[in-house]
């Protein structure tokens, strides 16, 4: 919740920011190398650790509900919270974890992934957030990789323990606390949620671990060790869609994540026809929390002391669109899928969205990544949302462009972004040379939002992130002379059409303005030689279209090589 104090300040800083980009037109000022630096942020470093933080907001709004559950039908208050993470923190001491650590959480979005999330923050414990799609090699791979000690595993999906005893199959045969794990030597003890998972051979009960932490010995250190934590101490562990290779470990602080989260709430409270953030205001998790987005959305309770409704343990259309009309959802970060799906239910016009117009009640925004809305979805989410923006951001750099909700409205629907405040964009070319503005080049950013490193990998790190700290993206962008930055593509996915670069982003823009489209994905294998009709796009478990995929179902339905397509 905001206080009136709060919201004076905010508005001037916004409004000086403003007026900040207004003078530099006016004094002909303008850039002419593609370097920009936002130093304007909405408000302060925060200077804590995710589980400082979380104490801070939890005494603040003890009876507030922190996260609801949906499709699980659970409410748990702030409070509610506190009490049942820090036994549960007690109880990972006792059973040997550390500061340090790491703790693996595998399954859906339940409160079994957030309880034990908060628990890991007091502790300092790093969280490996482990993806639904990689296979059982995989998973055991990186999870000797990153060094695992202990596994928790949520109420869903039905074979979760199944699917952990192909990798670790000595759970069958042993007791809880006698696990001795050959492929992974280092693991303590796995965990599992659920009633209906009460029993299973080898692993603990979540619940039974939360309620022995009430009476433990342990108890009392939690908050102890809480208070000496480090806000750059790494804190959780989010690998990379591995489509380009083995998957990386991308390491982030309590800081990169928390202050992020702080920033861009704080933003959408500026002076926006009447926009404020108040106690009512609710955000949809709707993103899988082994993704960057659904780690983001899970921190928003602890940065800015909102209510998070956790749609369901995956995505649904139907449980989202249930979620909005009951809930009052009046926030949510989805994809351009998400937002297609929403606005095309054929009992769209039975939900009630009548609370966003009032004038108490903050302004919906969603916030969508990966691509640009087209014009007629932007036009069509007004029957459900006031306000629609993008953000652009990577696993290694948490949302560090964005659409401002004070920027020209052509500017957002052109998908020209500007850095969030206290960050650092330049475009350089193969030499590492800045270029002039408007000419497209490889974009870098630095900031408070760039990962660690690459856990167990220095040199992918090194190869990522200069000793400048500048993170080299991938992504090739064009700056302009006020400081937007439109992203156009991906170095690996241009193309050369007649000795020219061309980037799939130049294609998808113009395909988008057509009203019947929906989206677009061009594949660097296939420029506009060839047009597919789709009922629906391959995607990444976080929710993103996977091109490489789309290209190998596009080669196989045109009966096609990769090479037949070079001219």
């Amino acid at each position: 919740m905001v206080e009136d104090d709060d919201i004076d300040i905010l508005v001037f800083v916004l409004l000086k920011g403003k007026q900040r980009r207004k003078n530099l037109t006016d004094m002909a000022t303008l850039l002419t190398r593609s370097y920009y630096h936002s130093p304007c942020r909405a408000t302060p470093f925060l200077g804590r650790s995710l589980g400082q933080q979380f104490y801070v907001t939890a005494d603040k709004y003890p009876d507030k509900e922190m996260y609801v559950f949906y499709a699980d039908k659970e409410r748990k208050t702030f409070q509610q919270v506190r009490v049942e993470s820090q036994q549960l923190a007690a109880s990972f001491l006792s059973l040997g974890l550390n500061t340090g650590d790491r703790l693996g959480v595998w399954g859906g979005n339940h409160y079994e992934w957030l309880v034990t999330y908060v628990a890991c923050m007091q502790l300092g414990i790093i969280l490996i957030h482990i993806r639904l799609d990689f296979t059982g090699t995989m998973q055991t791979k990186l999870l000797q990789k990153t060094g695992c000690k202990a596994l928790v595993l949520t109420r869903s999906p039905d074979n979760v323990y199944d699917s952990v005893c192909e990798i670790i199959p000595e759970l069958r045969s042993c007791k809880a606390d006698k696990l001795k794990c050959e492929s992974l030597p280092e693991l303590l003890f796995v965990a599992i949620g659920g009633e209906q998972h009460r029993g299973k051979r080898g692993v603990y009960n979540l619940d039974d671990l939360i309620h022995q932490g009430r009476s433990s010995a342990y108890k009392d250190k939690v908050t102890k060790i809480c208070d000496r934590i480090d806000f750059d101490a790494p804190a959780a562990i989010n690998f990379t869609s591995g489509s380009t290779g083995t998957p990386k470990a991308v390491t982030h602080s309590s800081h990169s994540i928390l202050d992020f989260v702080h920033e861009n709430g704080n933003i959408y409270r500026g002076n926006v026809q009447g926009y404020v953030q108040t106690w009512e205001t609710k955000y949809a998790l709707i993103m899988h929390m082994s993704g960057i987005s659904g780690q983001v959305g899970a921190v928003i309770p602890i940065a800015n002391g909102n209510t998070v409704v956790v749609v369901g343990p995956n995505y649904d259309k139907d449980l989202m669109a249930m979620a909005f009309h009951e809930e009052k959802v009046t926030n949510s970060v989805m994809l351009i899928h998400h937002m297609y799906d929403l606005l095309h239910l054929p009992y769209l016009d039975s939900l009630d969205f009548s609370h966003n117009q009032l004038s108490k009640y903050p302004r919906t925004q969603i916030v969508s990544g990966g691509t640009i809305i087209p014009p007629s979805l932007r036009e069509k989410s007004k029957k459900i949302c006031n306000m629609s923006l993008m953000v652009y951001g990577l696993t290694e750099m948490i949302g560090v462009l964005l659409h401002h909700p004070m920027d020209d409205p052509k500017r957002i629907q052109s998908g020209d972004y500007l850095c969030i405040g206290g960050c650092e964009a330049k475009i350089v070319n193969e030499k590492g040379e800045i270029v002039p503005v408007n000419t497209a080049g490889e974009i870098h950013f630095r900031g408070y939002g760039i990962f660690l490193y690459y856990w167990g990998d220095e040199e992918k790190t090194k190869q990522a992130k200069d000793d400048n700290g500048w993170l080299h993206t991938g992504d090739i962008a064009i700056m302009d002379e006020e400081g937007y930055i439109r992203i156009v593509g991906r170095k690996t996915d241009s193309m050369i059409i007649e000795g020219i670069n061309v980037f799939p982003f130049d294609l998808e823009d113009v395909l988008l303005e057509h009203p019947s489209i929906a989206g677009v994905m061009v594949s660097s294998f296939l420029t506009p030689r060839y047009v597919l009709f789709m009922e629906t796009f391959p995607t990444t478990d976080t929710g993103k279209f996977h091109r490489k995929k789309m290209a190998e179902i596009a080669l196989n339905k045109l009966k096609l090589t990769s090479s037949s397509l070079q001219r």
